[in-house]
């Protein structure tokens, strides 16, 4: 009993360490790159959503302020310059709330997506141990019934060995008799 537990022990800690190594490792790489692929893809689409109709807005201001005042020489230099300093910060302001969003939208299903997947690799590992467990219980059963078959094989090869040469010496006490009866017959019948 207590060899089975240290045996129980000493093969689950053996298990557990590389089945947790293994899965980490392939959960790691295909959550990064499920991650990245996805990010990548909805911020490129958001950005080039946002930057459009920032920009389109931004500009559509910018020409109608310019065109206004543009009769004004003095007011139209000042007008240009509060117009691109209100275009810069509008479209900055604009395209930072957009992407923002888009990332967040985006990211969203991904975080189900990874938490289904905790979920599922959770459950794998749960699978792995107990069959990593089974195929060590197995294998220390086995190896003991080899040990016992080894055992009996070894009781059964003496055993027939002795029987050998206790045929041999009958054998030699048959040979032997047959001899003094030839003796004793050819005795018999000279006399």
């Amino acid at each position: 009993k207590a060899v089975n537990e240290s045996v129980d022990k000493a093969v689950n800690k053996a298990v557990n360490e590389s089945v947790d190594k293994a899965v980490n490792k392939a959960v790691n790489e295909s959550v990064d790159k499920a991650v990245n692929k996805a990010v990548n893809e909805s911020v490129d689409k958001a950005v080039n959503k946002a930057v459009n109709e920032s920009v389109d807005k931004a500009v559509n201001k910018a020409v109608n302020e310019s065109v206004d005042k543009a009769v004004n020489k003095a007011v139209n230099e000042s007008v240009d310059k509060a117009v691109n300093k209100a275009v810069n910060e509008a479209v900055d302001k604009a395209v930072d709330s957009k992407i923002n969003i888009a990332i967040e939208k985006a990211i969203a299903p991904l975080r189900e997506e990874i938490a289904d997947l905790r979920r599922t690799v959770e459950a794998l590992k749960k699978e792995v141990r107990d069959i990593s467990r089974a195929v060590a219980v197995i294998e220390v059963e086995h190896g003991r019934k080899l040990d016992i078959l080894f055992d009996a094989f070894t009781m059964s090869s003496e055993k027939h060995e002795e029987n050998k040469k206790r045929i041999l010496w009958c054998e030699k006490k048959i040979e032997k008799h047959d001899g003094e009866l030839f003796y004793l017959k050819s005795k018999l019948e000279k006399a």
